[in-house]
């Protein structure tokens, strides 16, 4: 079919061209004709007729040459698709939108798409877009483009803020003295395919200038328990949002100790507790305040946190500030009134707001 079509452009401006030469040969054999004899007015006509239509078919056949070149065969684009360290982009798309033709690289980054005949313009707007990297449009002059076009596609680029923004709330508190914080963050995944933020975790810089480094220890939803983070990794699929709490904590090995001398003594609880109840021993009770307090880093006065993450080998950071009151402290601290109970020393008891004493601070980030 296609070679039929071809035939047809192709005889078309050829069978008028063979009709003017013929009608021009003719007209010029009847002149040589006419000279060896006396011409008669209607000799002489056919003559002067015959040339003017061998030069109209000529002229048509010229034109028909030009129309069907123009606007008769496909026009042929290709190109190649690279990246910012020239490889090339497979499986990229390159489309010049509507009908005009639509392909995809190989692996070397190349394409190739024909543009129907009829639909042919003095501007082509080629858009190419692939996984991982921003589309981009690139104008071409037409309708019959020359050369290569060469497509530099960049992979966006993305700040802390694109993955993750801190609420302006925190709520800082207190294990057995090892500093607990908790920070509510909204979490998004701005690239198209499945990523992990990895290295959750938190560097806190005290008034004095002591940098502390916290570990993540869960993340929950809002009003959810908490879910341990064995791996510091949050899974975000494709334009995936998530707001969660991110729970710091650094239990070291002598709370296991402690903990372990506490259930030693009271294995198992019928009922919850009454904060007034006395449980433990004196010894162990005065143990576990001394310890409290050894492992106690709040202090009055202005904090700076630093939340760390990365996503695919590039580390974010978000500075934060807030600060602490004498107030905060004595509350938190107040907390070892109750450890004769259990409150704040078992790990279903630990924040467990009790009486006046809540171990809990809840403050607001500085601009």
């Amino acid at each position: 079919m296609k070679d039929l079509e071809i035939a047809t452009h192709i005889t078309t401006p050829m069978a008028l061209a063979a009709l003017a030469l013929c009608l021009m040969l003719g007209t010029g054999l009847l002149k040589v004709v006419a000279k060896a004899k006396r011409p008669n007015a209607a000799l002489k006509l056919i003559i002067r007729w015959g040339f003017i239509v061998a030069l109209v078919f000529g002229v048509l056949a010229n034109i028909s040459y030009l129309v069907i070149a123009s606007f008769g065969r496909e026009v042929r684009l290709a190109g190649t698709v690279r990246d910012e360290a020239e490889k090339p982009i497979p499986f990229a798309i390159a489309d010049l939108g509507g009908k005009k033709g639509r392909a995809i690289t190989d692996d070397y980054g190349e394409f190739e798409l024909n543009i129907p005949g009829d639909r042919t313009t003095s501007e082509y707007h080629l858009t190419v877009s692939a996984e991982g990297f921003a589309s981009t449009n690139v104008p071409i002059k037409g309708p019959h483009p020359k050369g290569q076009v060469e497509v530099r596609l960049h992979r966006p680029v993305f700040v802390a803020n694109d993955y993750a923004k801190i609420n302006p709330t925190l709520v800082v508190r207190h294990y057995l003295g090892n500093p607990q914080i908790v920070l509510t963050v909204d979490f998004a995944n701005p690239l198209a395919h499945k990523i992990a933020l990895e290295n959750i975790a938190l560097i806190l810089t005290s008034p004095s200038g002591t940098t502390i480094s916290v570990a993540l220890e869960g993340t929950a939803f809002a009003g959810g328990s908490l879910m341990p983070a064995i791996l510091p990794a949050l899974p975000l699929e494709k334009s995936q949002n998530w707001t969660l709490g991110c729970s710091f904590c650094n239990p070291d090995q002598g709370i296991t100790v402690e903990l372990a001398k506490a259930q030693a003594e009271v294995p198992l609880f019928k009922k919850m507790p009454e904060p007034g109840e006395h449980l433990y021993s004196d010894g162990l009770v005065n143990e576990l305040r001394d310890f409290m307090k050894t492992r106690m880093i709040w202090k009055a006065g202005e904090w700076s946190g630093r939340f760390t993450w990365s996503v695919e080998g590039k580390n974010f950071n978000e500075i934060f500030r807030f600060s602490l009151l004498n107030d905060d402290i004595t509350r938190m601290t107040a907390i070892s009134k109750y450890y004769a109970a259990g409150y704040g020393v078992l790990p279903d008891l630990r924040f467990y707001p009790v009486a006046d004493a809540n171990p809990t601070t809840v403050t607001t980030l500085q601009q």
